[in-house]
């Protein structure tokens, strides 16, 4: 009797350590669900669902189950007779879709008016200087052109590839894309700086043989101060040049990594790394900019240094546009969650109404430079443009003379 009493409570004990243990989640790996196409498995077994995706909740028996071996998209046959619920990020409450909405259309409309403009403004530099001539002007346009174009293809067409319009990797992809071509315009203008301060040396060597010849002519700036200046400016564009060359490299690198990394550790180090590395980059790119940029300012003679100015702000509000988005992009993110209470759809619509304008803000920056908005008018009065020669010595053309010729005479009419 004693035995098979011991026997007795050896199976109980048994049977309860059974019930105790943990069943294994479900493995991606396993079932080979190939995450449905809108993510990557990983070599924990889970999703990685790409922007705009999360795990679907699956109703089971009447038991709502949060799967983490599908990524959610519209309804599909992956799914047969289960009920699936939360289709899409759109699927967030009755307030999600219309937000997503009005985004589409407010983003859709100012790039595609801003494209527009900026690829009038090309047209106009490569008629007024042909293909070899100003050629960081048009490198710039080129790229904010491109910038403004794949911000207004993602929106028109889709998001984040939910409505299945753009495959996810396809719009993720053009959003990479623009990140670079930012860091790339704000290096291409740095340049156009540097050459408007070299022509404003050029003028002031000039006014020192002139000072040599007339000796009752008096030079507002030492020929020393001007050697420094031309010696510093050879060495603080190589900075610009070169992280942008790195940040391309890390961009590629990006779009390699995110549909192709199964290592949950290694994909969540880089991801850290590449929004820490644009938010350190606008940082310093901006800090750096505005203390060099003032210093070489104060070189300049009061009558020369209005246009490097102007130029120098517009600089310093781009990079603190980008540097303010991409620390949001890192407070809102929902891959390291900074605020894990946040609901994911929710800190992706934020984050894109920040990031999306925040891009259009730069556009429209870039554009005041090369044309600014106050003189638009003028710009676009096909009349000015007759003229298609250049005065080299001055650095500009008869048509920006002619631009700011009737600005002024409506300013004395007024």
């Amino acid at each position: 009797m004693r035995y098979l009493l011991t026997f007795l409570l050896l199976v109980l004990f048994a049977f309860a350590h059974a019930q105790n243990v943990t069943k294994p989640l479900p493995s991606c790996i396993k079932l080979k669900t190939g995450c449905n196409g809108l993510g990557v498995c990983q070599e924990n077994g889970a999703c990685r669902c790409y922007p705009g995706f999360t795990f679907p909740t699956l109703i089971i028996n009447g038991t709502a189950t949060r799967s983490r071996v599908y990524c959610n998209g519209s309804k599909s046959h992956l799914f047969e007779k289960r009920e699936l619920k939360n289709t899409a990020v759109l699927d967030g409450g009755s307030y999600m879709r219309p937000l997503v909405i009005a985004l589409r259309t407010e983003i859709s409309i100012f790039n595609f008016i801003l494209f527009g403009l900026i690829v009038y403004r090309l047209v106009l530099d490569f008629k007024l200087y042909g293909k070899r001539r100003d050629i960081i002007t048009k490198v710039s346009l080129g790229f904010i052109a491109t910038s403004t174009l794949l911000l207004f293809i993602n929106n028109v067409l889709d998001y984040w590839g939910v409505y299945g319009v753009m495959a996810p990797m396809a719009f993720f992809a053009f959003h990479a894309i623009i990140e670079w071509l930012l860091v790339g315009v704000f290096c291409a203008i740095v340049l156009h700086w540097v050459n408007i301060y070299n022509s404003t040396v050029k003028s002031i060597r000039r006014q020192e043989m002139i000072m040599k010849i007339n000796s009752n002519y008096a030079a507002s700036v030492s020929v020393e101060e001007v050697v420094q200046s031309v010696t510093f400016l050879k060495i603080f564009r190589l900075p610009y040049i070169a992280i942008t060359g790195i940040t391309l490299c890390i961009t590629i690198a990006r779009l390699f990594t995110t549909p192709l990394a199964t290592s949950v550790d290694g994909y969540g180090g880089f991801y850290r790394f590449f929004n820490a590395w644009f938010l350190i980059l606008w940082f310093l790119f901006g800090v750096a900019f505005a203390i060099y940029g003032y210093k070489l300012q104060r070189v300049m003679p009061p009558a020369s240094s209005h246009k490097i100015k102007r130029v120098t702000g517009k600089l310093c509000l781009m990079a603190l546009i980008c540097t303010i988005n991409a620390l949001c992009m890192i407070l809102l993110d929902n891959y390291t969650p900074v605020f894990p209470s946040l609901p994911g759809n929710i800190g992706l619509i934020t984050r894109n109404y920040i990031t999306f304008n925040t891009r259009t803000m730069v556009a429209a920056v870039v554009l005041d430079i090369y044309m600014p908005f106050s003189k638009m008018k003028y710009w676009l009065n096909g009349s000015l443009f007759s003229s298609h020669t250049t005065d080299a010595s001055k650095g500009g053309t008869q048509v920006e003379a002619a631009v700011n010729r009737s600005n002024q005479e409506e300013g004395e009419t007024v």
